[in-house]
């Protein structure tokens, strides 16, 4: 009876813990930082499928019950996932939404300036969305996501913050780590194909000398490409990165005629399966891109 009795007040904690909620997160890096801040509560449900677009992705009717499920919806924002606001309005009725876009304590990206007016044609505003791929961003997300989930489960808040403190802790290593990689190619020009690497860029002083477009779905005018093809010879540029949401024949028709070498660059790191893991994984792959890229 002694033992009994001790063995039920051993798994009392346990049981009397509180259960999370129902969390649902667009892209998988953020599904990764949201894992990472519910540890071993529970594990956070991904809407967007491994290499789908997050720019033009067609929601399925299991997306929309997800929606209607969800306690808590994380989301980059408008900015990157437009066709994914109103099924938020719809669907999402009580549940606690978090746009990380609109959060605080961090610096935002402007898209680049200077392009002709009827090559601005496009979904993402003049803020970049990319914002994930600067560490210390994800740093003030994982805080954001912390608070969020305490909002939706105070039960469990001390586990989120410690969560999310730790997590914290691994990407700081981890930026450091890159840091040192990526030192020796500093200053070495690139063109992109889009604006979606500016985030990382700016972190580690890797800024691109042109975007071939400013997003995705937009189609760079001839007086554009000329003039990335001038760039490419005066700065004696040798790599574009593309990436898999860009159709790479601009990239081709930029360095036609040239040595220029093109190298795949993905930031939602499509290869990695989702979870914890996912966001460490796709910024050390990024590394690894941007050193194949760019070594001599």
């Amino acid at each position: 009876m002694f033992r009994f009795a001790l063995s039920v007040l051993l798994l009392a904690p346990a049981a009397l813990r509180a259960e999370p909620p129902k969390v649902l997160v667009d892209i998988a890096p953020v599904h990764s930082l949201v894992a990472q801040v519910m540890g071993d509560l529970g594990a956070p449900t991904l809407l967007l499928r491994a290499g789908a677009s997050p720019h033009d992705y067609a929601l399925r009717p299991s997306d929309a019950r997800a929606l209607n499920d969800a306690e808590v919806m994380i989301w980059v924002g408008e900015g990157l996932t437009p066709w994914l606001q109103d099924p938020i309005d719809d669907f999402t009725g009580d549940a606690t939404v978090l746009t990380l876009l609109e959060t605080d304590g961090w610096d935002v990206i402007g898209l680049e300036a200077g392009h002709d007016d009827h090559d601005h044609d496009h979904d993402h505003g003049d803020t970049d969305p990319h914002a994930w791929l600067d560490p210390d961003v994800a740093q003030v997300w994982l805080t954001n996501i912390a608070a969020a989930m305490t909002a939706a489960d105070p039960d469990n808040g001390v586990i989120y913050a410690r969560n999310a403190d730790e997590a914290s802790l691994e990407i700081e290593v981890l930026a450091a780590e890159i840091d040192a990689r990526l030192t020796p190619l500093r200053g070495t020009p690139y063109l992109v194909a889009h604006d979606a690497y500016g985030y990382f860029a700016r972190r580690f002083s890797m800024p691109a000398s042109g975007a071939i477009a400013l997003s995705d779905a937009q189609t760079p005018s001839a007086a554009r490409i000329a003039n990335l093809q001038a760039i490419l010879d005066q700065d004696a540029i040798t790599c574009i990165m593309t990436d898999p949401q860009v159709d790479t024949r601009w990239a081709a028709l930029v360095g036609e005629g040239t040595s220029v070498r093109t190298a795949q660059v993905d930031a939602l790191g499509a290869s990695i399966p989702a979870g914890p893991d996912h966001y460490a994984a796709m910024l050390t792959q990024m590394a690894a891109q941007f050193e194949s890229c760019l070594a001599p």
